[in-house]
């Protein structure tokens, strides 16, 4: 239901334009590892263009991304899964909200209004960032967040964690509704401290794997590489 984000191993290439690449391996409980991620990073400007890639053990493609940005808000988001046949699409114009699902070879559409920017996974660690003084202060942060597959956004909220290790920050991210919280476990993101580069995230992804005919959700963790 939701997607896993990331941070950052930057190299500036001149003052208008960088790019990094972030590189980490998801894991699910005892396991071994279940998909390998890369993202690379682009930035012209106020424009940001992120560019990510989950391969699994075979070194097959299981899903690709790519997130475009401006002033960190939300323009653009495209998902493809080619494993599983199924693709998203979805604009913000700074007020309608268009989302659109294929599955089966069909495709579903649906908008909503929003004055606010919502966010995708992918935008996770880069909003908290953002917000990371705020956190801090313990005032929490109310976003709207896409859930593609569903052709809607949910309302959650990012608060940080008292008694976090010393050299931590962590983050829960958890559903708004306290109903929806009853069945839905927060996911967690631990960033380092001084340099705000993202540690790992726990939780349940939108990545599925193959279990019999059908496919199951992960719940797992993403660790970062350094």
């Amino acid at each position: 239901m939701r997607s896993v984000v990331f941070a950052w191993l930057a190299t500036a290439t001149c003052l208008s334009h960088a790019t990094e690449t972030v590189k980490a391996t998801l894991f699910e409980g005892q396991s071994g590892a279940l998909y390998e991620y890369t993202l690379l990073k682009d930035r012209t400007g106020t424009t940001d263009t992120w560019s990510s890639r989950y391969q699994d053990t075979s070194g097959q493609d299981f899903a690709r991304e790519t997130t475009t940005m401006n002033d960190g808000r939300l323009v653009d988001y495209r998902l493809s899964l080619p494993q599983q046949a199924e693709s998203a699409e979805i604009h913000w114009d700074g007020k309608t909200l268009t989302l659109r699902y294929t599955r089966a070879g069909k495709t579903e559409q649906a908008t909503e209004t929003w004055e606010q920017a919502p966010i995708v996974g992918s935008q996770l660690v880069n909003t908290i960032v953002r917000h990371a003084e705020q956190l801090q202060a313990g005032t929490p942060l109310e976003v709207r967040f896409i859930v593609a597959e569903r052709l809607e956004t949910l309302g959650f909220r990012l608060s940080a964690v008292k008694d976090s290790p010393p050299e931590q920050a962590v983050y829960e991210f958890k559903p708004s509704n306290f109903f929806i919280r009853q069945i839905v476990d927060p996911i967690r993101v631990t960033l380092d401290k001084k340099t705000n580069r993202v540690l790992s995230i726990e939780g349940r992804s939108f990545l599925k794997k193959k279990a019999g005919t059908s496919w199951e959700p992960i719940v797992g963790r993403m660790v970062f590489l350094p």
